[in-house]
């Protein structure tokens, strides 16, 4: 089974981001290795490769493959040397690493950019652990081979959503330019209270979480830019918010997660800030806009807010941030004792500042990825800190940051 990849899919070519989750317990190697077998069995995209054809990428799912799996002892040095390893999607689209320690470890589950977004990737990682599940259970698994690949980004927008305003997606990509880099990274993560805190506040305030995040990070970005450039750079500046939004849920029937590669789409937000301003009120104006939009069927696609490397200075691409936010996850229970602690974590970034927001187990986080060859370590470490205060204005009493 095969078919060309289109121009997102493209795109979106040769950006593997990890799905990380850290395990304690005894996890049973050798049914791990069946699961990730059985897994691409029923699901072809997981042991697929990418070719070419006249430099156009074809997405193929060879009959003879299996997914890609590798094994190795430590702990976070060798977590970090495995996420760090080159990618090549001729070999692989997807691959699982198991880092096994003394009672804990980590599962790994990469998957490049162009077959999956946030809501496959953490479906099939689910479904990995449902056959863990029965095969350790003693219970029988009856998996039948996947029958095709998921539909593209563009074949469902043209199928399902015909009557949206959503231009075609970038057919003359800037590859080079749209390359992603190694990330500066911070990563924010709430506890159960201040997460329903901050959820109970979005609602009680006429805006959304997604609208709170743009609020607190549009206002921290434009607060450095004021301490940088403390006479010049004063007053309100426009600002741009580029967010994702998913439609799978906005068709009936709904898309499931996995029938397609990716079903996001993208709102850019202009919004007017100073360094003073109110990041709920901010984060009101992003969440009105995007609704708007919605409502109006008027979407961008996802390449928007994309800009040259070469274009401008840092300090001005802190003006534009990319924000996504995956939502609520299911938290995965396993047998025998084995516990898992999920992360999405953020390795690479694009030209502006990306964040991505989740909440699983009732826990929120936010990683924080600043391309790394643009901004230093100080920019990255003063943007946070803004961030964290402008949380705080949101009924987040404690925040946890770490440097990964």
């Amino acid at each position: 089974m095969e078919r060309y990849l289109d121009n997102f899919e493209s795109w979106s070519l040769g950006d593997g981001e990890p799905l990380v989750a850290e395990y304690e317990g005894d996890l049973d190697g050798t049914e791990f290795a069946t699961a990730v077998n059985l897994l691409g069995k029923a699901y072809p995209v997981v042991r697929a490769r990418v070719r070419y054809d006249a430099g156009r990428p074809v997405l193929y799912a060879p009959t003879d493959s299996s997914p890609k799996l590798t094994v190795l002892e430590g702990g976070e040095s060798a977590l970090l040397r495995a996420i760090a390893a080159n990618w090549n999607p001729q070999k692989f689209l997807v691959e699982f690493t198991l880092v096994r320690g003394t009672c804990a470890g980590y599962v790994v589950m990469r998957m490049d950019h162009s077959v999956s977004d946030g809501h496959s990737l953490y479906a099939l990682f689910g479904e990995l652990w449902n056959i863990y599940t029965a095969l350790t259970s003693g219970n029988e698994v009856d998996i039948r081979p996947g029958a095709s690949l998921p539909k593209s980004h563009d074949e469902v927008l043209q199928t399902r959503f015909s009557d949206w305003n959503i231009p075609n997606v970038v057919t003359n990509a800037n590859y080079e330019t749209a390359a992603m880099h190694p990330a500066a990274v911070r990563r924010v993560t709430l506890d159960e209270k201040d997460s329903r805190n901050i959820r109970n506040f979005a609602g009680s305030n006429s805006t959304t979480v997604q609208g709170l995040v743009g609020g607190a990070v549009l206002v921290a970005q434009r607060r450095y830019i004021a301490d940088l450039y403390p006479d010049s750079m004063r007053g309100n500046i426009p600002m741009t918010c580029r967010s994702s939004v998913d439609l799978r849920n906005r068709t009936k029937p709904a898309i499931g997660a996995t029938e397609t590669t990716s079903l996001i789409v993208a709102h850019k937000s202009e919004v007017s800030v100073s360094q003073d301003s109110d990041p709920l009120a901010i984060g009101r104006q992003i969440s009105t806009q995007i609704k708007e939009s919605i409502a109006n069927k008027c979407m961008l696609p996802p390449l928007v807010g994309i800009t040259s490397r070469t274009s401008s200075c840092p300090e001005s691409r802190l003006l534009s941030a990319s924000i996504s936010n995956v939502g609520a996850l299911n938290p995965i229970v396993l047998p025998g004792g084995v516990r898992l602690n999920i992360e999405c974590r953020l390795f690479r970034a694009r030209e502006v500042p990306c964040y991505g927001a989740w909440t699983i187990e009732g826990r929120f986080s936010l990683s924080i990825g600043y391309p790394s060859d643009l901004f230093c370590e100080q920019t990255l470490n003063s943007v946070t800190d803004y961030i964290c205060k402008n949380l705080e204005k949101f009924g987040v009493s404690s925040q946890t940051v770490l440097d990964h």
